[in-house]
């Protein structure tokens, strides 16, 4: 009676789940601390794959036509990340570092294809004017990956995964190489990586997180779309705004994005963020009672860097606190800091 029952946690979250929170997080000669922020945490990433794989096959197209076209910037950028996360859990594994190759096919699955690449994945297979074979490449694209997903995670989370498996190799059994049992398919191998790619890919999350960025410390409404304008760093900046302005669009909910040569930012109203590939700002819409978007963020921000000048100038916490906590607090002093510059 002291102990968490491992059948009533199957009953509530899943065997699946149950084994991925015992094993992320882990390593040798540690203990375990099995909380239920892990549990459930681990129950969200199988609904979220899950949900994932659900997209993915009500997406294929009625009629599947040969593919047309190069990849974009999307499929090139996942076909890559996979081609990383496959040699890295393959290390691991060899290595029994099971609780870093489990957390390492978390980051890939939740964050690169699930956050990044089924978001743009949706753009391109929703555009009004995408032909019936770029749209057969991307779901392909789509649907190969996913099938490498449930290859890296099926040690660990084996019933979901043959379970989408199943499906996958009925609606599409390309993908799956013909092979209707997960359990009994190939390994997958490490494909190559393509650095370009992930360089621009890099670039365009850096704009995309800086503009979410504002808006939240704006608190602006996640729902609504705002003018983006944006300054490029040098042409071959302008080169990728142009090419993935209906990403940035939908990752970001702006629209219309204005390419400018320089910048005229109001005083009123304007969020500013500079990145890699330029300096941007979003046209925020004026609050009642007078105040600007772009003092209130200011304000707070102001507030947060106060307090951590305080903690650090405090010696009894710097001398007793752990080296890495004090570390960590200078850290995000830094980060606020530079994020009071840009604004």
């Amino acid at each position: 009676g002291n102990v968490i029952d491992p059948l009533e946690m199957i009953d509530e979250i899943g065997a699946d789940a149950l084994r991925f929170a015992l094993t992320v997080g882990t390593a040798p000669a540690s203990d375990q601390q099995l909380t239920d922020a892990k549990l459930d945490g681990a129950r969200n990433f199988s609904n979220k794959l899950w949900n994932a794989a659900r997209f993915v096959l009500g997406a294929r197209p009625d009629e599947l036509a040969e593919p047309y076209g190069d990849a974009n910037l999307p499929e090139r950028w996942i076909r890559s990340r996979l081609a990383e996360a496959t040699a890295r859990a393959t290390r691991q594994l060899d290595g029994l570092d099971l609780g870093g190759y489990t957390a390492g096919i978390y980051d890939f699955a939740w964050s690169d294809y699930c956050d990044w690449f089924v978001e743009m994945a949706k753009v391109d297979l929703r555009r009004p004017d995408a032909l019936p074979g770029e749209q057969a490449r991307v779901w392909r694209t789509a649907a190969d990956c996913l099938a490498g997903m449930l290859r890296l995670l099926h040690p660990i989370m084996p019933f979901i995964t043959e379970q989408v498996w199943a499906t996958l190799h009925e609606v599409e059994p390309r993908a799956t190489n013909g092979e209707p049992l997960l359990i009994v398919a190939a390994w997958p191998a490490d494909g190559g990586r393509d650095e370009a790619s992930e360089v621009e890919m890099s670039d365009l999350a850096e704009l995309v997180r800086g503009v979410r960025n504002l808006r939240t410390e704006a608190r602006l409404p996640a729902g609504a779309w705002l003018p983006l304008a944006v300054v490029p760093a040098d042409a071959a900046s302008r080169a990728v705004l142009e090419r993935s302005a209906p990403y940035i669009s939908a990752l970001a909910r702006v629209r219309p994005i204005d390419l400018r040569d320089s910048a005229d930012v109001g005083e009123q109203g304007s969020l500013v963020t500079a990145v890699r590939l330029g300096t941007a700002w979003l046209e925020a819409p004026a609050p009642s009672g007078g105040t600007d978007a772009r003092g209130e963020a200011r304000a707070r921000l102001l507030a947060r860097i106060e307090r951590l000048r305080g903690l650090l100038a405090n010696a009894g916490f710097v001398e007793r606190a752990p080296a890495a906590v004090v570390a960590r607090e200078r850290e995000r002093l830094a980060e606020l800091e530079e994020q009071l510059r840009r604004l």
